[in-house]
């Protein structure tokens, strides 16, 4: 039988491929960026809506997060120097696990941070073991979005936060749309933004609030395009001038789908204490 082409092999084997040109790319942040803080570059935007995710948590020296789709390491590298935490990323990229550690082997930080293979939908983590988890575009790949919400309410501790950033539905992609969505980005079909909560209350999360953030980040979707074009030479060295075309592609018709042609929002909610 044929896997569908957002299976969570499908997902891995994008991430593996385009480990090495999305390290040239974005910098170990594999996200879009968020402008409303004055940002005047791509890079810093990004910057700017991790600490925008992190903003939902509170927790001390020496706490526990979960990074659910961690790429390759920039924001959890990010958030073991803001918190002083331990930070674990968890992907189904093999490459882009071991990219990751390579980074923050490379830190001030290298102690504090551990990126392991999983399925944030099944961890095989321990009950209660985290003190916030967090997510930033990734569970938009995730067809079953409840049956990872559950998991992550089942590592968290009480009280603990968990904050994600990411893309909901605003309107249907036309048939052609919907077979790039799920054959070259390998993404899940989106879920609109009512959905979204509700399949957080559902798992158990409580103070659960959805708050669209779409108009501040479009500007990415130019900024990426700019930075394929400004770092075309880097990318050849990585993949070759065919493999510089896919990438190009790829970041094309990733901001024409998702950036600039669907709603982006900013997702917050705790378990009960």
């Amino acid at each position: 039988m044929t896997e569908p082409p957002n299976s969570t092999s499908a997902i891995a084997a994008f991430y593996d491929a385009t480990v090495g040109a999305f390290g040239v790319l974005f910098d170990g942040c594999v996200h879009t960026g968020y402008w409303a803080r004055g940002a005047e570059t791509f890079s810093r935007a990004q910057t700017d809506l991790t600490d925008l995710v992190l903003d939902a948590h509170d927790v001390p020296v020496d706490s526990r997060l979960l990074d659910l789709g961690s790429g390759q390491g920039g924001p959890a590298i990010h958030a073991a120097r803001r918190f002083g935490a331990y930070v674990l990323g968890v992907t189904l990229s093999g490459e882009q696990a071991a990219a990751a550690t390579a980074a923050a082997q490379e830190t001030d930080v290298a102690k504090q941070v551990e990126f392991q293979v999983k399925d944030m939908r099944s961890t095989g983590l321990p009950d209660a073991s985290f003190d916030g988890a967090y997510a930033m575009e990734s569970v938009f790949h995730v067809p079953d979005k409840g049956a990872a919400f559950a998991e992550v309410f089942r590592v968290l501790k009480p009280g603990a936060a968990l904050s994600i950033a990411d893309y909901h539905h605003l309107h249907d992609m036309s048939p052609e749309d919907d077979g790039i969505a799920t054959g070259m980005l390998a993404a899940a079909p989106l879920t609109p933004l009512d959905e979204w909560v509700s399949l957080l209350t559902g798992a158990g999360f409580e103070s659960v609030e959805a708050r669209d953030i779409s108009a501040d980040v479009v500007r990415s979707g130019a900024a990426m395009r700019e930075a394929v074009v400004e770092r075309r030479e880097a990318l050849t060295a990585v993949g070759g001038p065919e493999g510089y075309g896919m990438v190009g592609e790829a970041v094309a018709q990733y901001t024409r789908i998702y950036t600039e042609g669907q709603g982006f929002a900013l997702f917050t909610a705790r378990k009960p204490a």
